[in-house]
């Protein structure tokens, strides 16, 4: 796969969530004020843009993911963030078992498997969003794979108040109350996350992010 049919790729797949977003917002205003569906309207309304938002990382994120290992780039030249990823299934083995031949055959299986190219476990693809992708969640996913996240910084306070009002309403809260203002600003931080996030991955296909630096430079 070259990086311009990895760009078409993660463009369709934003194309399809924005759509889904168009039909929430349309429901969402179905119903004028003072309806008495419009509260459970807004509800879903915030329930879905929530679950488009967490749809759309988990693909973006295995669609890179299946970039990166159809580079066939060797071990020993892969940015150690995603050489690290790659070895989860490994480290989880270790803390089960960190005996002194459970930690030998760890480090003589990573040296056997240097110049290997790099792949990934199907649970490594799977993207773990831990059901509840708080930007802390999502900051940390874009440390794991190498992604710059400077660009996601700003929508902090957003992406978490979208996830908390979700999590109430999901949890039954009859209390809980949501505005049109609310339904729209969660929307539109859905929208501009979609694309911050495509620039991100755009930008690591682009720099090669994926490689470590001594090795970008000889590429």
């Amino acid at each position: 796969m070259d990086p311009q049919e990895f760009k078409t790729q993660l463009a369709n797949l934003a194309d399809g969530r924005l759509r889904n977003l168009k039909y929430v917002e349309r429901v969402s205003s179905e119903f004028s004020e003072g309806h008495i569906l419009r509260p459970m309207a807004n509800a879903m309304a915030i329930a879905m843009a929530y679950a488009q938002f967490e749809g759309y990382v988990k693909d973006a994120l295995q669609q890179y993911l299946e970039f990166v290992e159809r580079q066939n780039v060797p071990r020993m030249d892969v940015n150690p963030c995603l050489l690290a990823y790659s070895w989860g299934p490994a480290f989880r083995a270790l803390r089960t078992n960190s005996s002194l031949n459970a930690r030998i055959k760890f480090a003589r299986a990573r040296a056997d498997e240097a110049e290997h190219p790099l792949r990934f476990s199907k649970g490594e693809r799977e993207i773990d969003t831990r059901s509840n992708l708080l930007f802390e969640v999502l900051d940390e996913l874009a440390t794991t794979l190498g992604l710059d996240r400077a660009s996601l910084t700003p929508y902090k306070q957003k992406l978490n108040a979208l996830v908390r009002k979700r999590n109430s309403i999901a949890h039954g809260n009859r209390a809980e109350t949501v505005t049109v203002v609310e339904v729209e600003e969660s929307l539109h931080c859905v929208r501009a996350l979609f694309a911050v996030i495509e620039s991100c991955l755009h930008a690591a296909v682009d720099d090669r992010a994926y490689l470590r630096e001594g090795s970008r430079a000889s590429a």
